[in-house]
């Protein structure tokens, strides 16, 4: 179900044992007490099937999905889709918390917060104030969170009631020190409320044929 599925050849999966195994998931996730951070993590990825970026960017998805295109989204991300939609509760519940891992950590790091800045240096000749200053999250933390910003984004597009617990940890970023964390608080909020997920703005649809002059001549 992970395979993009393509016009042009025979579906890799039939309709009904899609709805049958959505089904079994559906229930699984409502009757079981809790679900391993695995299975989280694997739900959650599907929705990054779609950061296929236009204008040429590289998708922040795996090699085997480089040339996924949303009109080719799998049944993989339906299911997760599906499963989202069905089970808001419980899935709110867990996303929550899977964001909670990313944003709140990013967040603390930025405002100096970061458990390395909680260790004792003695013989470094640092003062205490400087020990104590922001440190500001690194390259890697900016990356980890712009990926989970671009699974937000693509949640709220197609599941927006599992995140009425992660939407005020978008505003919280809005305060942080950090001004990039903050550039991309700002940014994510602003194409949620635009719509755009993670595949990003859709394309021109006159594809530049049309210019100001145009308009303005006309």
């Amino acid at each position: 179900m992970s395979n993009p599925s393509k016009p042009q050849t025979d579906e890799q999966i039939s309709k009904d044992t899609q709805y049958h195994l959505t089904s079994m998931l559906v229930t699984l996730i409502d009757e079981a007490p809790t679900l391993p951070p695995e299975v989280i993590d694997t739900i959650m990825a599907q929705f990054l099937r779609a950061s296929m970026s236009n204008g040429g960017k590289k998708a922040l998805v795996d090699d085997n999905q480089s040339t996924l295109l949303p009109k080719e989204l799998p049944e993989a991300y339906t299911l997760a889709k599906t499963l989202c939609n069905t089970c808001p509760e419980k899935m709110a519940r867990y996303i929550s918390q899977y964001f909670n891992d990313v944003m709140v950590e990013s967040s603390a790091v930025s405002d100096g917060r970061s458990k390395t800045n909680g260790s004792k240096r003695k013989n470094d000749g640092l003062d205490s104030d400087e020990e104590d200053a922001p440190t500001g999250p690194t390259d890697a933390d900016l990356r980890e969170l712009s990926k989970a910003h671009q699974l937000l984004r693509e949640l709220w597009r197609t599941a927006p009631t599992v995140l009425q617990n992660v939407i005020p940890q978008v505003e919280a970023e809005l305060s942080a020190e950090n001004l990039r964390l903050r550039s991309l608080a700002t940014e994510t909020l602003g194409d949620m409320v635009s719509g755009i997920g993670a595949a990003g703005p859709p394309p021109n649809p006159c594809n530049g044929c049309c210019s100001v002059s145009s308009f303005t001549a006309g």
